[in-house]
């Protein structure tokens, strides 16, 4: 399941990517199959990037890259290990709620990325992710990886302003994705899973496999009311020191 769009990044050959916070590798994969494009996949721990390293090094083997180099990095997403200007696209997914000093990792990213290059954050929708909060009590923020804030759009927009970032675009992804997080959480506070949560995630796989054209219009209808994410599309025009 793929929250970027690529073909609105329209990625061009020779260009380089890195995917931050990078978990099994979905988009690392996606963008890996763009002809000669170079890809690092990145999280914060190496036993968390070998998994996306196995599937793009599969991807060689069976010949579904585009020819372009792979790498992996245990990073702190705060402090980047590259230099400035190092990637043409920066792609942050479902990564920053997840992180204390988001101020500092955004400021990262613009960091590395070259000037008017890409990046694509998406976070958790606000009302969506107020209602996880309120099922699963403190215990879905206090478990090891969990979220540490529920983002408002005016102060998320204010981060990416300070560290120069323009928004091109924005969109809300995953309407019937909601319900899954909300019965997984009920299901946490309850210490156990309910038979609707597994029913439910069944749907939500054949779903995304399958894509039939009523539940793909279903996830178009509620999407302005109940999409789990919220996805920035943002061009780096350097840092606003006004």
């Amino acid at each position: 399941m793929l929250t970027v769009d690529f073909n609105r990044l329209n990625i061009e050959p020779g260009s380089r990517v890195l995917d931050l916070g990078c978990g099994p590798g979905r988009h690392s994969w996606e963008a890996y199959r763009s002809p000669d494009v170079d890809v690092v996949a990145a999280d914060i721990t190496y036993n968390i990037v070998a998994w996306a390293l196995i599937m793009l090094r599969s991807m060689v083997d069976n010949r579904e890259s585009g020819g372009g180099d792979a790498y992996g990095a245990a990073v702190d997403a705060s402090r980047l290990p590259f230099a400035d200007n190092s990637f043409d696209y920066v792609i942050c997914s479902e990564v920053l709620e997840h992180i204390p000093d988001d101020q500092s990792a955004v400021a990262e990213m613009a960091r590395v990325l070259k000037p008017e290059g890409t990046l694509v954050v998406s976070v958790p929708l606000y009302l969506p992710e107020k209602i996880c909060w309120a099922l699963a009590d403190e215990t879905y923020r206090q478990m090891a990886g969990g979220h540490v804030r529920i983002y408002k759009k005016k102060a998320l927009e204010q981060i990416f302003g300070e560290a120069g970032l323009k928004c091109q675009a924005r969109r809300r992804a995953h309407a019937l994705h909601s319900p899954l997080w909300w019965l997984r959480c009920i299901a946490v506070r309850r210490g156990k899973p309910g038979l609707l949560s597994a029913g439910y995630d069944k749907f939500i796989n054949w779903h995304v496999t399958k894509r039939p054209a009523p539940t793909v219009f279903a996830e178009n209808l509620l999407a302005p009311v109940m999409a789990k994410s919220i996805v920035y599309y943002l061009k780096n025009e350097g840092k606003n020191d006004a």
